[in-house]
């Protein structure tokens, strides 16, 4: 691969010219005005761009194993299919900048200013993100091994079909951050703020919520099987089709959340408030709400066997055809719950007549 000078280089970049197949491992490129560049199949190890102005500049197919970006402006600029081991971009400004099919190991952001930006179908190891401004950035595909976004804020992040089980969140600022077909098994969420978390989808099994609040959020067909909610803050959240089996909300505060056809099998609702929230259809087989504020709940069709309400709240709370099975109940707190309802039985069970139009006869 030819070497080159950094005159021949800048000389290049200033007259609107590829830099390919060319050597400038450690060129110090500190400061340089280098926006809209195109370099591909570049050997850049080492290379210093500190402090430089690299807007809209494209790397593609480029080795930048260890180049220092710090405090440069990326801002809209592209890697392609590089390989960024050992790089350092801390401070850097890097709106809308896209990382594609990048390999990045060693790789550190710290207080990276990284609004919008993509990375898509990498692969990201022991990458650092702490401290960084990630609002509306996209983490789509790719491989993922422990990062690090402690004290990050992410803002209408969304990470896509990743596996985040070895992904490091402490102090991390969370507002509507997004997680589709995403794992995050195992991860400890204590304490945290997690308003408007969408995770519709998502392996959550063993994770841990204590004290956590996370109102407003979007667990649908989620699995938190085993997952530990204790004392945690979840009002109008949505656990509709959710995998809840084994799961711990002791104390905890769900009202108007919604967990329909849910399967909360030996669940821990134990002195929960759960006041309005709609448990139709669900599996609440042996699940445990002793204590509990169940004020105004829908248990319609649900499956209650084995289930133990020992001084459950069940004030007005609808028990309209429900397999109670061998449930237990206080017979003064059952005694406030509505029972089933002829009506809407009648109404349910209703099979419409068909008819024969041209001879008016019934057809069964």
């Amino acid at each position: 691969m030819r070497r080159i000078e950094l005159s021949e280089l800048l000389k290049e970049v200033a007259e609107g010219r590829p830099v390919q197949e060319v050597d400038v491992s450690g060129l110090d490129l500190s400061g340089q005005d280098l926006r809209g560049a195109i370099f591909t199949g570049v050997l850049a190890k080492g290379t210093l761009f500190r402090g430089a102005r690299l807007e809209s500049l494209l790397f593609q197919e480029s080795n930048l194993m260890h180049a220092d970006f710090s405090g440069a402006a990326l801002g809209r600029s592209a890697f392609l299919e590089c390989d960024l081991d050992g790089a350092l971009f801390s401070g850097a400004e890097a709106e809308g900048a896209r990382f594609v099919g990048t390999k990045a190991t060693g790789t550190r952001f710290e207080k990276s200013r990284l609004v919008r930006s993509s990375w898509i179908k990498g692969t990201l190891e022991a990458v650092s993100f702490v401290g960084c401004d990630l609002e509306r950035a996209s983490f789509v595909e790719g491989s993922f091994g422990t990062v690090d976004f402690s004290g990050a804020r992410l803002v209408k992040t969304s990470f896509l079909g990743v596996d985040l089980s070895r992904i490091r969140f402490q102090g991390t600022s969370f507002h509507n951050p997004i997680f589709v077909k995403t794992v995050l098994r195992g991860l400890d969420f204590s304490g945290m703020r997690l308003p408007m978390i969408q995770a519709s989808g998502c392996d959550l099994s063993g994770t841990r919520w204590e004290r956590a609040s996370a109102s407003l959020g979007n667990f649908f067909q989620a699995d938190l099987s085993g997952a530990v909610f204790d004392r945690a803050e979840a009002e109008t959240v949505l656990f509709s089709e959710a995998i809840l089996r084994g799961l711990s909300a002791r104390g905890a505060r769900f009202p108007m959340a919604s967990f329909q056809k849910a399967d909360c099998t030996g669940a821990n609702f134990s002195d929960a408030d759960l006041g309005l929230s709609p448990f139709t259809h669900a599996d609440l087989t042996g699940a445990d709400f002793t204590g509990a504020r169940l004020v105004f709940c829908d248990f319609s069709h649900a499956d209650l066997a084995g289930a133990i309400f020992r001084g459950a709240d069940l004030t007005r709370s609808n028990l309209h055809r429900a397999k109670e099975g061998s449930a237990t109940f206080d017979p003064e707190m059952r005694a406030l719950a509505r029972e089933t309802d002829p009506e809407r039985t009648q109404a349910e069970d209703f099979v419409p007549q068909i008819f024969d139009d041209q001879e008016g006869s019934h057809v069964p």
